[in-house]
């Protein structure tokens, strides 16, 4: 059989969401049938190239093309007509629509565009930008994927003849384990009967950790045992940082950049809280869920998809921090019971030991 040429299409290469999803996937998809490649604007993290260049892809990194759209489109146009790719796969959501058309030009059958994300548009500007990008991938794409249903109606508006590819997990690395929580607490430097909230997430906007330092800090209030960790980095970073200083949180407030060991940190927490803008999924909400923490994100603006165990609840982001902290305060302990908690998600499409073989199959049936 005729291996079948794939090139993925990422904004950048770190310990992130898309990536995550695209790791385990093709960690447990049968590779001996594929070719694959991956084209990235920027790669932050060397690891994070390494692990996927172990999986058998060859990474091309090409630069920012925002900025510099004709350079860089010309680029990836001579790179894709070189490579003669029967599948071009994009995951950047809106902007997918560059690469439709670069795809499209260099002849390739099969072009998939994937929303990764729900986005609120907040010009005028970017209402017209984003019809225009929406309208483009409809005439050049030939086929849809989205995380989620409301992924899909966000970008393409329905989701007929879209292909749901959740963002699924390997439940083994996420189960509870006593000897690893007690080790990594220990390396976090946690004490025994300290409440730790976790929050993994780019420090950008999107991710609104500026508001959840602030409702860490009416958390801090009621409890001193109650201790924040962030794990990202980005553009706002500094500005969280300066944010913990000036509520005199330093001491109690971690940030640790991006990190591979992302289990092992879910199971040393006990609380998981995401209060993001906007999101398409959030893969780290799947992942928290089934490491058994109780969950808090934002509502309206996390699909309800999101919920796949009962250990989730959505608040509202117009109830402001106190109110927030109103709701989380002593939740930490109601977690339910883990085999039934994978059994859930396992029915909601989670498991990627089953998910990878359908993405297998059809990638295989639009061939």
């Amino acid at each position: 059989m005729k291996k079948i040429k794939i090139v993925n299409i990422i904004s950048r290469l770190v310990y992130g969401g898309t990536e995550s999803v695209l790791l385990n996937y093709y960690s447990h998809i049968n590779r001996k049938h594929y070719d694959l490649s991956i084209i990235t604007m920027e790669a932050v993290n060397k690891e994070a190239v390494s692990r996927f260049e172990e999986l058998g892809f060859k990474v091309y990194i090409v630069g920012d093309w925002e900025k510099k759209p004709i350079k860089i489109g010309k680029e990836i146009l001579k790179l894709l007509k070189k490579e003669k790719y029967d599948i071009i796969h994009s995951h950047l959501s809106h902007t997918n629509f560059y690469f439709m058309i670069l795809g499209y030009i260099a002849g390739i059958k099969i072009r998939i565009s994937h929303s990764h994300l729900i986005y609120k548009d907040k010009t005028l500007k970017e209402k017209i930008k984003h019809k225009i990008y929406k309208i483009l991938i409809k005439i050049f794409s030939t086929n849809l994927m989205a995380c989620s249903e409301a992924a899909a109606i966000d970008l393409y508006g329905t989701t007929k003849n879209v292909y749901i590819l959740r963002n699924a997990i390997d439940l083994k690395n996420f189960a509870p384990d006593l000897k690893i929580r007690k080790k990594y607490r220990s390396l976090l430097h946690y004490k025994d009967d300290e409440i730790v909230i976790c929050n993994i997430g780019r420090m950008e906007q999107q991710k609104n950790q500026l508001f959840l330092v602030d409702v860490f800090n009416e958390l801090y209030r009621k409890n001193k045992k109650y201790r924040l960790l962030i794990i990202g980095t980005g553009s706002m970073e500094k500005d969280i940082k300066d944010h913990i200083y000036k509520l005199n949180l330093s001491n109690r407030v971690q940030i640790l950049s991006n990190r591979d060991d992302i289990n092992n940190i879910l199971k040393a927490s006990d609380l998981f809280v995401l209060p993001s803008l906007y999101e398409g999924l959030g893969i780290v909400l799947v992942e928290a869920q089934a490491t058994g923490l109780v969950c808090y994100t934002s509502n309206k603006v996390v699909p309800k998809e999101a919920k796949v165990t009962d250990n989730l609840y959505f608040i509202d982001l117009e109830k402001g921090e106190k109110e927030w902290a109103e709701n989380i305060d002593g939740a930490y302990d109601k977690t339910i019971e883990l085999n039934q908690n994978h059994k859930t998600i396992t029915n909601n499409g989670y498991n990627i030991e089953i998910e990878a073989k359908k993405l297998d199959n059809y990638y295989k049936k639009i061939m």
